[in-house]
């Protein structure tokens, strides 16, 4: 299924900033307070470099973003971040999406997280016992080897199995997702969009195709025909939520959207980029110094916008 041209989509209607990021040292605290929450994740990263005051306000805006998503969910930020770091977890899909915008861009339907073998059933029994978030059945008819919400087959991305659980009184939902992969975070690369490839940790957040991305724009992975229907339910979903998911990279309005890019940048879908480099994934850091290696959730691995394959450097390849 090919999405449909959204024209405002693909022009680009970012808060346009001064040529020169030192003029904004000039202007009130509050002023510059008030601009930094219009901005986009690729803004923000932007102008958090032109002054320690701008550092410290763009990642208050970006930690702030994180913390409503997680009470939205009935999630107490501290808490969930010491879970995660412990069993090594992330946050992507919808919500690792929607806090790169400013504003209430959509509402998430679920919060997804995402860990290894190693830690599964440990951070399942975290959960369990530090929220109010229970185990849900799987609908009349399903297993878990066959189906994952929204259609997104288990195979993908590596997926081992998913427990659904939901919030006791927000009635808010919570997907647990176990990733096989030896890295846990080569399953973002291998998601059906490029749009989706995003993630929430608790020492930062990044964007592995923000020049897209931050246009509200994606463009599909290759996919075998019988996977059509279920990809064709999101990109729909997201159709619904403003955003264009492209079949393929030489559509005309991707071409546009990328036109001039340097061979190899961040929005490249040619060369392969690697995790650590600063080509490889638009990366923010938290303030707040959790204690946490950085490396621990930025592995050694590389990608290719190849669907056939996802490259570490240790020489394993993760197929689709």
């Amino acid at each position: 299924m090919e999405a449909q041209s959204r024209p405002e989509a693909i022009n680009d209607l970012r808060l346009p900033l001064p040529t020169e990021f030192g003029q904004w040292n000039k202007f009130p605290p509050e002023l510059v307070r008030e601009t930094v929450q219009h901005m986009d994740f690729e803004q923000l990263t932007t102008f958090r470099s032109t002054s320690r005051i701008h550092d410290y306000e763009t990642n208050k805006v970006l930690e702030e973003r994180v913390d409503a998503q997680l009470t939205h969910f009935g999630l107490e930020k501290g808490r969930i971040f010491e879970i995660m770091t412990k069993r090594h977890a992330f946050i992507s899909g919808s919500v690792a999406l929607v806090v790169l915008f400013p504003g209430e861009a959509f509402i998430p339907g679920d919060i997804d997280f995402y860990v290894g073998e190693e830690y599964h059933d440990q951070f399942v029994n975290d959960v369990l016992s530090s929220t109010k978030y229970t185990e849900t059945p799987l609908p009349s008819g399903t297993t878990t080897t066959v189906l994952f919400r929204d259609g997104y087959p288990l195979e993908n991305a590596g997926i081992k199995s998913v427990k659904w659980l939901q919030h006791a009184e927000k009635k808010t939902k919570m997907n647990i997702i176990q990733i096989e992969l030896p890295e846990v975070m080569a399953a973002v690369f291998q998601f059906y969009s490029t749009l989706l490839m995003n993630v929430i940790t608790p020492v930062g957040v990044g964007c592995g195709y923000p020049r897209l991305t931050m246009k509200k724009a994606g463009v599909l992975k290759e996919r075998p025909m019988e996977k059509a229907h279920k990809v064709a339910l999101n990109q729909d979903k997201y159709w619904a939520r403003g955003f264009d998911i492209w079949p393929t990279w030489t559509c005309e309005p991707v071409k546009r959207l990328l036109a001039g890019h340097k061979q190899g940048d961040k929005c490249c879908p040619q060369q392969r980029r690697t995790l650590r480099t600063k080509d490889g994934f638009l990366w923010m850091s938290f303030k707040e110094d959790r204690g946490v290696d950085l490396k621990l959730f930025l592995p050694d691995i590389a990608w290719l916008n190849d669907p056939k394959s996802i490259v570490n450097d240790n020489s394993h390849t993760c197929t689709n």
